[in-house]
Parts: structure tokens; C-alpha cells; sequence
């Protein structure tokens, strides 16, 4: 036991890590204390990761239809959903990865 709560408190975390306790503090609700005590990280550590993803100014995660709204207006060319998964696959993401990594909801397809 003490080797899972050394290698939780001294090594750094997985990105999917830091996107699960993202999802707890801004989708769940919880505070920084109790994300803290829940993922073994100081509580200035949760807060670091919370200002760097506020200071990115965007999700970790996009969905299709918003991968292509996106790409839409920054380079003002039109993207099918097909091109989108297309550029994904050649860039060796995976539905595995993508769904592995993918904790949030898109609240209006569920509506």
C-alpha cells in the first residue's frame, strides 16, 4: 500500500490526471481542499492546475462538431466531420485515446 501513496504523492501526474480533477472542480463541484485530499496533491498543486487551464482559455477536449466550428472560424475554410477524423487518425489519435480522454459532456447533444 505505501508504494501506490508514494508513487501518487512524488511522481507528476497524467494529463488525463489533471483533466479528471478539472472535470471534478468545474463539473462536480468540488473544492480544492477535497480535490487535494482526493488526488494526494498539495492544495497549491490543484490550484496551479486549475490557473493554467483558465489562463489556456479553452477545454482540454473538443468534440467533432466542435473541432470543425472551430477550425471554421480561424482559417474561414469549410471542414466536413470526415476531414476532422481523418486528420485525427493520420495523426495517430485513436477513438480509444480519444474516448480515454474524453470527461466531458456536450450538454446539448443530451438535451
Amino acid at each position: 500500500m505505501s508504494l501506490i501513496i508514494q508513487a501518487v504523492k512524488h511522481e507528476h501526474p497524467s494529463t488525463n490526471t489533471i483533466y479528471h480533477c478539472l472535470y471534478g472542480y468545474y463539473f462536480k463541484g468540488l473544492s480544492k481542499a477535497h480535490l487535494s485530499r482526493l488526488y494526494g496533491k498539495s492544495p497549491s498543486t490543484i490550484a496551479n492546475w486549475i490557473n493554467k487551464f483558465e489562463e489556456n482559455g479553452e477545454g482540454p477536449i473538443l468534440h467533432l462538431d466542435e473541432a470543425v466550428k472551430r477550425f471554421q472560424e480561424r482559417f474561414g475554410v469549410l471542414i466536413s466531420v470526415s476531414s476532422v477524423c481523418r486528420i485525427l487518425h493520420e495523426s495517430g489519435l485513436t477513438w480509444k485515446v480519444l474516448e480515454r480522454r474524453a470527461i466531458q459532456i456536450n450538454v446539448v447533444e443530451i438535451a
